[in-house]
């Protein structure tokens, strides 16, 4: 086959229409896009992009967010502006603005359309949105300080990180607290509210649960007759985005789904018919039971003896052969790891002193709480995928 010049591979790149890809080959050509770009770098390119560049981005949708720039210019229409028009809309001196816009032009979050003038991107435009929006102020208070705190911590801490309680985290020395993140944000209302919209924006980008897990075998029992009990319920379900996904599929009548959260949290909780929305604390005992217990990104928070207390509570809310435990996580590769999983994995270590499990450690931590696991479903060309457990 023969070797395309530079000048045919850029046209056969730009000819690309991104709408016409599955998910599955869009995120296989922005892996493959991505190692390229790293590879073409040079050393102190790399060093320039980490150092300066990524940072640069960052203050600006940071500074354009609390302008509620993004709010105001698709209210107005999101076509072309020029930064005259933008900074009376925003009450923004006009070169400061040009020079935010500029930047974001130059990595392609804005589209330059000649000297001072620029249209939205899908991204740009996705951030008038509540959980984009959320999830920027999110990281501005909370992640930023934390995960700049993380390299000290763990010089401090050295041999002895992996013993050291979830309150003494580089989260908790960033923001000067004895607290966990939890206990932090429940105590900080507009940080819990953040968090809920950023984890609701997160969820809602990723293949559902109900497209990965076959769902229609939690509506039978062993004797393929109709499973006339509680079907699922979401521990931890923050709003209600995953439960909300099967009772769309599902369309089940009152009483068979179950949300369950802490109280403050299921306030924001916003559920499909027919969905019943249970104050809990999962470390306390279960109380419901049912043919599937849900976690969706639980135990990647705890250390292993919380999250083996976690799956504990549920133990005696278990049938034998019947109830099933759903965990809906990142498992780790144990090679060529992807991205998300590898960055989340270092989120946890300054969050929580926690991490994101392998197989083997997944399958030790369910065999100490007296499970095991008996399914495991993949999400494709991702490490996020779904461990079916049941009492051993």
């Amino acid at each position: 086959m023969p070797v395309m010049s530079l000048s045919q591979l850029s046209r056969a790149i730009s000819e690309i229409t991104i709408q016409d890809l599955s998910a599955e080959q869009r995120l296989e050509l922005k892996i493959s896009v991505d190692a390229l770009s790293k590879e073409l770098e040079t050393p102190w390119d790399t060093i320039k992009r980490i150092v300066w560049q990524e940072p640069s981005v960052k203050a600006c949708i940071y500074t354009l967010i609390e302008l509620k720039a993004f709010q105001k210019w698709v209210e107005v229409g999101d076509g072309v502006r020029n930064s005259e028009d933008l900074s009376a809309l925003l009450a923004c001196d006009r070169v400061l603005l040009n020079r935010l816009l500029r930047n974001l032009a130059a990595n392609h979050l804005l589209v330059s359309h000649g000297t001072g003038r620029y249209a939205m991107t899908d991204f740009t435009r996705s951030l008038a949105q509540t959980n984009q929006i959320a999830a920027f102020n999110y990281s501005r208070h909370i992640n930023s300080p934390m995960v700049e705190q993380l390299a000290p911590c763990l010089i401090e801490q050295n041999q002895n990180y992996s013993t050291t309680r979830s309150s003494s985290t580089a989260f908790s020395q960033a923001l000067g607290t004895s607290d966990t993140l939890f206990d932090y944000i429940s105590k900080h209302p507009e940080h819990e509210i953040e968090f809920a919209h950023c984890m609701r924006g997160v969820s809602e980008s990723m293949k559902s649960w109900v497209d990965i897990y076959p769902t229609e075998s939690l509506l039978v029992d062993n004797d393929d007759g109709l499973y006339d009990g509680v079907v699922v319920v979401d521990i931890g379900g923050s709003t209600g985005h995953d439960i909300n996904a099967f009772q769309r599929k599902h369309r089940l009548k009152s009483g068979r789904l179950v949300l369950q959260d802490l109280e403050k949290v299921l306030e924001q909780a916003e559920v499909e018919p027919h969905i019943t929305i249970m104050p809990h604390d999962f470390f306390r005992a279960q109380t419901v039971k049912a043919r599937a217990f849900y976690l969706h990104s639980i135990l990647h928070d705890w250390q292993d003896n919380e999250a083996c207390d976690i799956l504990r509570s549920i133990v005696p809310a278990m049938q034998k052969g019947e109830s099933k435990i759903l965990l809906h996580e990142l498992v780790m590769y144990d090679q060529n790891t992807p991205i998300e999983a590898a960055w989340m994995d270092i989120t946890m270590l300054a969050a929580f002193n926690s991490a994101e499990r392998n197989l083997k450690e997944c399958q030790d931590l369910v065999t100490k709480a007296g499970l095991r696991i008996t399914g495991h479903f993949c999400s494709e060309g991702t490490a996020h995928s779904i461990l079916e457990l049941e009492l051993a």
